[in-house]
Protein backbone atom coordinates (compact mmCIF):
# COMPACT_ATOMS: atom_id res chain seq x y z
CA UNK A 1 0.00 0.00 0.00
CA UNK A 2 1.17 3.37 -0.81
CA UNK A 3 -0.88 6.38 0.21
CA UNK A 4 -0.19 9.38 -1.20
CA UNK A 5 -2.47 12.75 -0.66
CA UNK A 6 -1.82 15.20 -3.35
CA UNK A 7 -3.28 18.08 -5.40
CA UNK A 8 -6.00 16.65 -7.93
CA UNK A 9 -5.79 17.83 -11.84
CA UNK A 10 -8.34 18.64 -13.79
CA UNK A 11 -8.14 14.58 -15.45
CA UNK A 12 -8.80 13.33 -11.91
CA UNK A 13 -12.23 15.10 -12.10
CA UNK A 14 -14.33 12.96 -13.35
CA UNK A 15 -12.99 9.74 -11.56
CA UNK A 16 -13.62 11.56 -8.30
CA UNK A 17 -17.33 12.18 -9.47
CA UNK A 18 -17.70 8.44 -10.00
CA UNK A 19 -16.28 8.05 -6.36
CA UNK A 20 -18.20 10.15 -5.13
CA UNK A 21 -21.36 8.81 -6.80
CA UNK A 22 -20.37 5.54 -5.94
CA UNK A 23 -19.81 6.24 -2.27
CA UNK A 24 -22.19 8.43 -1.14
CA UNK A 25 -25.48 7.19 0.95
CA UNK A 26 -27.27 10.37 0.45
CA UNK A 27 -28.44 13.74 -2.35
CA UNK A 28 -25.64 15.62 -1.07
CA UNK A 29 -23.30 14.83 -4.39
CA UNK A 30 -21.01 17.16 -6.31
CA UNK A 31 -21.79 17.04 -10.15
CA UNK A 32 -18.95 16.91 -12.16
CA UNK A 33 -19.11 20.45 -13.63
CA UNK A 34 -19.29 21.48 -9.93
CA UNK A 35 -16.32 20.08 -9.32
CA UNK A 36 -14.59 21.63 -12.36
CA UNK A 37 -16.21 25.01 -11.25
CA UNK A 38 -14.54 24.42 -7.74
CA UNK A 39 -11.08 23.35 -9.14
CA UNK A 40 -10.67 26.79 -11.17
CA UNK A 41 -11.69 28.80 -7.79
CA UNK A 42 -8.20 29.84 -6.23
CA UNK A 43 -9.82 29.64 -3.14
CA UNK A 44 -10.55 25.90 -3.06
CA UNK A 45 -8.01 22.89 -3.13
CA UNK A 46 -9.49 19.29 -4.69
CA UNK A 47 -6.94 16.98 -2.46
CA UNK A 48 -6.76 13.17 -3.97
CA UNK A 49 -5.49 10.05 -2.16
CA UNK A 50 -4.33 7.68 -3.99
CA UNK A 51 -2.97 4.14 -3.60
CA UNK A 52 -0.67 3.47 -6.52
CA UNK A 53 -1.94 5.57 -8.84
CA UNK A 54 -5.70 4.38 -8.09
CA UNK A 55 -8.17 7.35 -6.43
CA UNK A 56 -9.26 5.82 -3.47
CA UNK A 57 -10.45 9.21 -1.30
CA UNK A 58 -10.88 13.22 -2.01
CA UNK A 59 -11.01 16.13 0.31
CA UNK A 60 -12.00 19.50 -1.04
CA UNK A 61 -10.87 22.33 0.91
CA UNK A 62 -12.29 26.33 0.94
CA UNK A 63 -9.03 28.33 2.06
CA UNK A 64 -9.76 31.04 3.93
CA UNK A 65 -7.27 33.68 5.74
CA UNK A 66 -8.04 32.45 9.38
CA UNK A 67 -9.58 28.97 8.82
CA UNK A 68 -9.79 26.35 6.33
CA UNK A 69 -13.25 24.74 5.42
CA UNK A 70 -13.93 20.90 4.94
CA UNK A 71 -16.25 21.35 1.97
CA UNK A 72 -16.07 17.84 1.32
CA UNK A 73 -14.87 14.59 2.21
CA UNK A 74 -14.89 10.97 1.05
CA UNK A 75 -13.11 7.80 1.65
CA UNK A 76 -14.04 4.81 -0.86
CA UNK A 77 -16.08 2.35 1.14
CA UNK A 78 -13.36 -0.44 0.63
CA UNK A 79 -10.66 1.79 2.51
CA UNK A 80 -12.46 2.53 4.71
CA UNK A 81 -11.95 1.88 9.06
CA UNK A 82 -8.45 1.53 7.97
CA UNK A 83 -7.41 4.87 9.09
CA UNK A 84 -6.95 6.38 5.98
CA UNK A 85 -9.74 9.35 6.88
CA UNK A 86 -7.07 10.02 10.05
CA UNK A 87 -4.16 10.02 8.03
CA UNK A 88 -5.70 12.89 5.70
CA UNK A 89 -6.58 14.93 8.24
CA UNK A 90 -3.33 14.57 10.37
CA UNK A 91 -1.51 15.67 6.39
CA UNK A 92 -4.01 18.80 6.17
CA UNK A 93 -3.50 19.77 9.64
CA UNK A 94 0.25 20.35 9.16
CA UNK A 95 -0.63 22.90 6.31
CA UNK A 96 -3.72 24.49 8.11
CA UNK A 97 -3.53 28.15 9.45
CA UNK A 98 -4.93 27.37 12.97
CA UNK A 99 -8.71 26.75 12.20
CA UNK A 100 -10.24 23.22 10.75
CA UNK A 101 -14.28 23.77 10.16
CA UNK A 102 -16.90 21.58 8.49
CA UNK A 103 -19.98 21.00 8.21
CA UNK A 104 -21.59 17.08 9.28
CA UNK A 105 -25.56 15.95 9.26
CA UNK A 106 -26.36 15.82 12.78
CA UNK A 107 -27.87 12.31 12.04
CA UNK A 108 -24.61 10.70 11.02
CA UNK A 109 -23.44 9.07 14.21
CA UNK A 110 -20.08 7.47 13.10
CA UNK A 111 -19.14 10.58 11.00
CA UNK A 112 -19.83 13.08 13.98
CA UNK A 113 -17.62 10.26 15.72
CA UNK A 114 -14.96 10.37 13.38
CA UNK A 115 -14.41 13.70 13.68
CA UNK A 116 -14.69 14.11 17.70
CA UNK A 117 -11.61 11.58 17.66
CA UNK A 118 -9.76 13.74 15.44
CA UNK A 119 -9.94 16.45 17.74
CA UNK A 120 -13.00 18.43 16.19
CA UNK A 121 -15.83 19.98 19.23
CA UNK A 122 -18.89 20.82 18.37
CA UNK A 123 -19.49 24.55 18.10
CA UNK A 124 -23.25 25.20 16.83
CA UNK A 125 -26.33 23.58 15.40
CA UNK A 126 -27.55 24.94 12.32
CA UNK A 127 -30.81 24.08 11.52
CA UNK A 128 -32.19 22.87 8.10
CA UNK A 129 -28.83 23.69 6.88
CA UNK A 130 -29.30 20.90 4.17
CA UNK A 131 -31.49 20.76 0.98
CA UNK A 132 -34.08 18.03 2.26
CA UNK A 133 -33.84 20.16 5.53
CA UNK A 134 -31.75 18.32 8.06
CA UNK A 135 -29.42 20.06 10.51
CA UNK A 136 -26.28 19.94 10.54
CA UNK A 137 -23.33 20.59 13.52
CA UNK A 138 -20.77 23.56 12.60
CA UNK A 139 -17.57 21.42 14.00
CA UNK A 140 -14.18 23.22 14.47
CA UNK A 141 -10.52 21.83 15.26
CA UNK A 142 -8.79 24.11 16.73
CA UNK A 143 -4.58 24.04 16.81
CA UNK A 144 -2.75 26.11 19.26
CA UNK A 145 0.13 25.15 18.23
CA UNK A 146 0.96 28.20 15.31
CA UNK A 147 4.23 27.95 14.85
CA UNK A 148 4.06 24.80 13.33
CA UNK A 149 1.42 26.13 10.81
CA UNK A 150 1.32 27.51 7.20
CA UNK A 151 -1.35 28.05 5.03
CA UNK A 152 -2.72 26.12 2.27
CA UNK A 153 -2.80 28.26 -0.59
CA UNK A 154 -2.73 27.90 -4.18
CA UNK A 155 -0.03 30.10 -5.68
CA UNK A 156 -1.03 33.54 -3.59
CA UNK A 157 0.10 36.51 -4.44
CA UNK A 158 1.42 37.50 -1.09
CA UNK A 159 5.33 37.36 -1.57
CA UNK A 160 6.34 39.27 0.88
CA UNK A 161 5.93 36.38 3.89
CA UNK A 162 7.82 34.19 1.99
CA UNK A 163 10.91 36.88 1.58
CA UNK A 164 10.40 37.48 5.53
CA UNK A 165 10.78 33.27 6.08
CA UNK A 166 14.29 33.59 3.72
CA UNK A 167 15.35 36.69 5.29
CA UNK A 168 15.05 34.82 9.12
CA UNK A 169 16.84 31.84 7.56
CA UNK A 170 19.49 34.01 6.48
CA UNK A 171 19.88 36.02 9.93
CA UNK A 172 19.84 32.99 11.75
CA UNK A 173 22.28 30.66 9.81
CA UNK A 174 24.46 33.72 9.52
CA UNK A 175 24.18 33.71 13.38
CA UNK A 176 25.72 30.61 13.75
CA UNK A 177 28.68 31.27 11.79
CA UNK A 178 29.67 33.96 14.16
Amino acid sequence: MNYKLIKANQEDLLTINILVENNIDHDLVYTLNYLKYLYNLENYLILKLEDNLKIIGVIILKLEDNLNHIAYFIIDKEYQRKGLGSFILKNIKKYNSNKITLNVNTKNIKAINFYKKNGFNIKRINKQYYSNKDDSYYMIFENNNTTEHFYLKKKRKNKSILILLIIIYFIIKFKNLI
